[in-house]
């Protein structure tokens, strides 16, 4: 099963429940509303709607009472006849529109094109009437937003739709809603050339819980490394990368952002950090460090899923001694994740700028107590800074298979 990256809690949206004397404001303020109304067979729906409501509202129990109870039995009538004189107009309008015919091929392309332009613009139209009819009428209402959700999803306005159904939460089966209509956008962005909108609706597939996005994310991400120049940034799993390089097919990435600690995480709790490269004082190589355990076992499971994971090149890592004070740097290793020693980084220098200060190198310092960095003046300091002391940056590399 493929591996998800962390979801997301929801809240479960509290429904309201209006009192009849809220409930009369809405149903007057919703009869005003329909004077926006352009299409009749709309606004012949809504006095339908209105009549049965305010009968409804006029049977409220005697305890219940409010003022205007007396008017609903007259509006309930007012709405239903105007209702009826509206529905008597409607087989007028369809039957005119049924006289238009068209005798050839072309005409019937160019009537079905405007039919379809005409069709999208008035569902458009008729969603604008029913929004501002909604934050009237009680949008805060789940029923209410549920309905206008689908509309949304139904006519393309596939962003809305999301967030109404993000808002929604637990409510009937508004989260599988939801994920229908974040895959149906990722497949629109997608077909509209836009790679990096379609990569983050997938990427919400997936952290939402949905397994079969993972193989379109991982498309995604190796369309747009592909198409990226080096200096430029790229996202592969939950993080942005910069990229340095590409060769034969594999593109090496070093973390836009360096490493940091939770903001819960205190000094002194036991905890190891990973602004540090070591969790204690003393001689420590690349190898056995805690920093190279870390980064190529818990920040691979929580970066990358399964798919992403078995995208990251293994690497025999080359540790040689500090070229200035000649510290034994250790044996050398395999790994996926790793951070620049200083012969590495050099080439490099120019094109991070202001990325490559204040980052430690896997290089070991003046002895193995400390490694070596770059300063705030991109300038590699070999005598070192302490292994288990924080105030520089940690910034990981790895080397992606995109083709």
């Amino acid at each position: 099963m493929p591996k998800m990256r962390g979801r997301r809690k929801k809240k479960k949206q509290e429904e309201i429940i209006l009192t009849p004397a809220e409930k009369f404001e809405k149903l007057m303020n919703l009869k005003t509303a329909t004077r926006c109304i352009l299409k009749k067979r709309d606004e012949y729906e809504v006095y339908a709607s209105l009549a049965r409501d305010f009968e409804e509202l006029g049977k409220t129990p005697e305890e219940e009472t409010f003022e205007g109870i007396e008017q609903c039995a007259a509006l309930s009538e007012e709405c239903r006849k105007r209702a009826e004189e509206l529905k008597a107009e409607l087989p007028l309008q369809e039957e005119e529109i049924s006289r238009t015919v068209t005798t050839t091929v072309k005409e019937q392309e160019q009537a079905q094109n405007k039919k379809e332009k005409k069709s999208r613009g008035a569902w458009v139209g008729v969603v604008l009437v029913i929004l501002i009819i909604a934050v009237i009428f009680g949008f805060k209402m789940s029923p209410s937003r549920y309905w206008i959700a689908a509309v949304e999803g139904k006519i393309g306005l596939y962003r809305y739709a999301i967030e109404s159904y993000t808002q929604l939460g637990d409510y009937k089966d508004s989260v599988a809603k939801g994920q229908q209509v974040t895959c149906r956008f990722a497949e629109h962005l997608k077909k509209k050339g836009d790679v990096d909108g379609a990569r983050r609706q997938y990427s919400r597939l997936v952290d939402s819980g949905d397994e079969a996005a993972a193989a379109d994310e991982l498309q995604m991400e190796k369309i747009l490394i592909d198409k990226a120049e080096k200096g430029e940034t790229v996202v592969f799993g939950s993080c942005r990368w910069m990229l340095l390089e590409k060769r034969e097919g594999r593109a090496l990435l070093m973390r836009q952002k360096v490493l940091c600690d939770k903001k819960k995480q205190k000094a002194g709790d036991g905890k190891w950090s990973r602004e540090t490269f070591s969790r204690t004082a003393g001689k420590t190589t690349w190898e056995d460090s805690s920093l190279r355990n870390y980064l190529n076992g818990k920040f691979i499971k929580k970066t990358f899923t399964a798919r992403e994971e078995a995208c990251l090149a293994e690497i025999q890592v080359k540790n040689k001694k500090n070229p200035v004070y000649g510290t034994g740097a250790g044996a050398d290793t395999t790994d996926r994740v790793f951070i620049f020693s200083g012969e590495e980084i050099e080439p490099y220098m120019e094109l991070l700028a202001e990325h490559a200060k204040n980052i430690r190198l896997r290089t070991p310092g003046v002895d193995q107590t400390s490694t070596a960095y770059v300063s705030g003046q991109r300038e590699i300091i070999y005598y070192g800074f302490p292994v288990e002391k924080k105030g520089i940056g940690n910034r990981p590399a790895i080397w992606v298979t995109y083709k």
